[in-house]
């Protein structure tokens, strides 16, 4: 299966690079590009659900996450070929579109926060709670920064530039958030899990984070080489979730698992509890209106 995906992942790359150096910045270009970008994340969705399937304990709603977080983006990207290959217009500020992209992170911040202790394949009402308390956090970090500085009429030629910056920031915390729990996970199993998306978050965000930049702050038009910066990272992924294994442990890993921590659980509950201080944060800097 991984040299299907790795030949697939080949072809999509050449017909990006044949779409390049023919097409350019036309039209048919941009529709060509955007249609390889979603091909890329649909193909590393279903590897990460494939994934899932496959897999035992924490590790199935881990995988299940990481598909998310790319398929929200994949619908994101739908919105954006309407407005940029159907009506040839600029997406408006305050389109849910800009709302999907700048959301994806929520879902890789959701697999760093699963239970580790608990390594249960499902979702209880605890890691229930959890995750909506991570998704309130960046819908009031961006409804906050953003969109509240659109409706009371903030807006300004830099709103583009800090919002791409702050898409930066968040990507970057994930990376280094990620490569915290790696280290601080007491297992192989699970070390090679959270490595591997420390690993996919560092592409993402340095490929992803290139083409961001120069698409939204200097208005480079799609059909170019920056193009690559959304592609690459999908058809990583999708390799790394057609290549993991659910591996073998042994019975003294398995005790290791069950052994509760205490500085895991405190810097669990530490970060969680940075949300609600986010939340104030942010509505402390909202006018009267």
């Amino acid at each position: 299966m991984f040299r299907k995906v790795a030949i697939i992942a080949a072809v999509l790359v050449g017909l990006h690079v044949g779409d390049i150096l023919l097409l350019g910045t036309s039209p048919t270009s941009s529709l060509v590009a955007n249609t390889l970008q979603l091909i890329a994340c649909g193909l590393g969705a279903a590897m990460a659900f494939k994934a899932s399937q496959r897999a035992r304990g924490l590790a199935r709603p881990f995988w299940s996450m990481v598909g998310l977080g790319l398929a929200t983006w994949g619908v994101a990207n739908l919105g954006w070929m309407y407005y940029e290959n159907l009506l040839h217009e600029t997406i408006p500020p305050l389109s849910v579109v800009r709302i999907l992209f700048d959301t994806q992170g929520v879902f890789f911040a959701i697999a760093l926060f699963l239970d580790k202790e608990k390594d249960s394949p499902r979702f209880d009402a605890e890691t229930l709670l959890d995750s909506v308390q991570i998704a309130i956090v960046f819908f009031s970090g961006f409804f906050g920064l953003y969109y509240v500085q659109l409706l009371s009429g903030g807006a300004n030629a830099n709103t583009d530039a800090f919002m791409t910056w702050s898409f930066q920031v968040i990507n970057f915390s994930l990376v280094l958030l990620s490569a915290i729990v790696t280290l601080a996970v007491q297992t192989k199993r699970l070390r090679t899990l959270y490595g591997g998306l420390t690993a996919f978050l560092i592409i993402n965000s340095v490929f992803s984070g290139l083409a961001d930049y120069v698409q939204s702050v200097h208005n480079v038009q799609t059909g170019t080489w920056y193009d690559l910066g959304w592609t690459v990272p999908f058809l990583v992924c999708a390799l790394w979730a057609t290549w993991w294994q659910e591996p073998i442990q042994s019975t003294e890993e398995i005790a290791i698992a069950k052994r509760k921590s205490l500085g895991a659980l405190a810097f669990r509950n530490v970060m969680l509890g940075v949300a609600p201080l986010i939340v104030l944060s942010v509505v402390a800097q909202i006018g009267n209106e």
